[in-house]
């Protein structure tokens, strides 16, 4: 029984059950590189400089975020550890085009609020990056969730739901989700509905299911990124020789599906080239040797 479940758990198992359980019933180490972390870093420096420069305080005036404090904090933060060239110039980057920043009135701003409830009888957890109590005449509360990626969350997808659930059972029905996309301030927002708690409850025994077993591999465009790809039959053979044989095979997968074949099919491609070449150097090696 896991001590908590996360949205990130639950995406992980609804998208591939596979990799769940190596990852968060078996613990395993990834057995590969992790690709290149340079876009995750910077993501983390932005929400790092978000965080230090919103003030949590109630009640909370109209405020600005500075460039020039951004750029600043983020100074601080390079001097803490070390994030990589790349990681910094991206993260700069970022914020040249979204600060200043502004902040609403509100009764209590609340930063990085790390929340713990209960659905379906199992504990869930997850982090708000920004929470505003009572903002406008209509006294909502709004829950904010910063994006540095490409995209913004679903209405349906487990974020949202166990969100706006959690927010529910602790401020009360007038909550909102927002998700900010960064740099574009591209937004997103979903307000809490009379099914929001029960759609909590089924992703909770839906992932518990998963969990139990059995664990197929799905193959998605996520399997890119994968760390587990080499303990995974579907990416390392099996599937696709079934696909290159049966065309209808292929042409019944899903678009995401379809995308998981067509990066399996590139990696064993590459690996296959990559492998020719080294054989190709030995052999003229031997019989360079022989002569």
């Amino acid at each position: 029984m896991p001590p908590y479940l996360s949205a990130t758990q639950i995406s992980q198992a609804k998208s591939c059950p596979l990799a769940y359980r190596l990852r968060y019933v078996d613990r395993l180490a990834t057995v590969e590189p992790e690709s290149d972390t340079t876009a995750r870093d910077a993501g983390s420096l932005v929400h790092g400089v978000m965080e230090r420069l919103t003030p949590a305080v109630k009640p909370a005036p109209e405020a600005t975020i500075h460039l020039a404090d951004g750029l600043e904090v983020l100074g601080e933060l390079t001097k803490e550890r070390y994030w990589g060239k790349k990681a910094v110039e991206r993260a700069e980057g970022i914020l040249n085009k979204v600060l200043p920043y502004h902040l609403p009135a509100c009764d209590e701003r609340l930063v990085e609020q790390k929340w713990f409830e209960t659905f379906a009888a199992i504990n869930a957890v997850g982090f708000y990056d920004r929470v505003d109590v009572g903002v406008g005449e209509s006294k909502v509360t709004i829950v904010t969730d910063y994006k540095t990626g490409k995209h913004l969350p679903a209405g349906d997808s487990p974020q949202v739901i166990l969100y706006l659930a959690a927010a529910a059972m602790k401020y009360g029905r007038n909550v909102m989700f927002r998700g900010v996309q960064l740099p574009s301030r591209k937004k997103v927002e979903y307000q809490w509905s009379t099914s929001t708690l029960s759609e909590a409850e089924t992703l909770i025994r839906e992932t518990m299911a998963i969990r139990q077993g059995p664990h197929p591999a799905n193959l998605t465009y996520a399997c890119k990124w994968c760390g587990y790809k080499l303990l995974c039959p579907s990416w390392r053979g099996r599937t696709l020789g079934m696909v290159i044989r049966g065309t209808d095979t292929l042409l019944s997968k899903s678009t995401e599906e379809l995308q998981g074949v067509y990066l399996m099919a590139r990696s064993q491609a590459e690996d296959a080239e990559a492998i020719a070449k080294v054989a190709e150097g030995e052999l003229k090696s031997r019989e360079g040797r022989c002569e």
